[in-house]
């Protein structure tokens, strides 16, 4: 499955649980499209090592066929993009391709 993962930080105007809050309410927007497998969210702020200024991590799994750039042009999941931007979230987005394998003991 290919996959779309953005990572963002904590903006400094707005408290942890108020940004987490919203962030996970646009994500529900982008999960309820029906080019999107799944969506996860992952708060990165107790990870250790701290993973540099990033709060963050957001896993956006794709259906079978779905092309990224078509998600990312309108829509839902781009104008999440667009606000994390402008509220100083700084996000990062990395578009996954499916080449995973499976790995057994």
């Amino acid at each position: 499955m290919r996959q779309i993962f953005v990572l963002c930080e904590q903006p400094q105007h707005v408290h942890h649980r108020e940004a987490h809050a919203w962030l996970r309410r646009s994500l529900g927007d982008v999960a309820a499209l029906d080019s999107v497998h799944d969506v996860r969210l992952t708060s990165l702020e107790d990870v250790e090592p701290a993973p540099g200024p990033w709060r963050w991590l957001a896993g956006i799994g794709l259906e079978e066929g779905t092309r990224p750039e078509h998600l990312l042009r309108r829509g839902p999941l781009a104008e999440l993009v667009v606000d994390l931007r402008l509220v100083g979230m700084r996000p990062e987005l990395l578009i996954v391709p499916d080449h995973s394998e499976g790995i057994r003991a």
